[in-house]
């Protein structure tokens, strides 16, 4: 087996019919990774995703009352994961999706905009190219990570034996509500994990 390099030098050196060729059998060659229709799912997906940066600018707008250096670590982190190369991790690991990167902003500004305080989270980049979104504090943590079917959530909890509790929860990419729940939880203004 080649490595990804490898195969990517190989062809970036096929002459530009048989690289066009290629692209149309792809969908073929990887029946799983693609949806039944192929490349016209994808490029007839009419979803609109405003640009990165503007979203990252819309951002520091709307958190600049309450912490100015909230949006500037933010926004620093956003692009340094945007910025990920294939391999960031010295082996197989891919570059964040962007699509996947402009659903956590759109996400991270709708929190700053309803949660009062907003508690800055750490996101962290995964091996497949999606994002995961962690707060942690001294009794509750709450991950949560985009997937292809929308958001697997997972929160922690430390009872007063000092055990701690594991919670799995899922929800669609654009089910706020959900999130607010979870989010709420970690915040303890939910007292008990929320389920459908």
């Amino acid at each position: 087996m080649k490595s990804l390099l490898e195969i990517e030098e190989a062809i970036a050196r096929l002459p530009a019919t048989a690289r066009r060729q290629l692209v149309l059998d792809i969908p073929a060659l990887c029946p799983g990774e693609f949806p039944a229709d192929g490349w016209d799912a994808i490029l007839n997906n009419t979803t609109q995703r405003p640009a990165l940066s503007t979203l990252l600018d819309q951002l520091d707008a709307e958190h600049a009352t309450s912490s100015k250096n909230f949006a500037s670590s933010l926004r620093c982190r956003v692009e340094e994961l945007a910025d990920l190369k294939p391999g960031w991790d010295g082996e197989t690991a891919k570059p964040i999706n962007i699509p996947v990167m402009t659903d956590v902003v759109e996400y991270l500004r709708h929190w700053v905009q309803l949660a009062n305080p907003f508690h800055e989270p750490f996101l962290a980049p995964t091996f497949d190219g999606s994002v995961q979104i962690e707060w942690h504090d001294e009794q509750r943590s709450l991950e949560m990570e985009a997937v292809d079917s929308g958001w697997a959530v997972i929160g922690g909890l430390t009872g007063r034996d000092a055990k701690r509790q594991y919670f799995e929860g899922e929800c669609e990419r654009g089910d706020f509500d959900q999130l607010d729940k979870f989010y709420k939880w970690f915040v303890g203004r939910e007292l008990t994990w929320p389920s459908r």
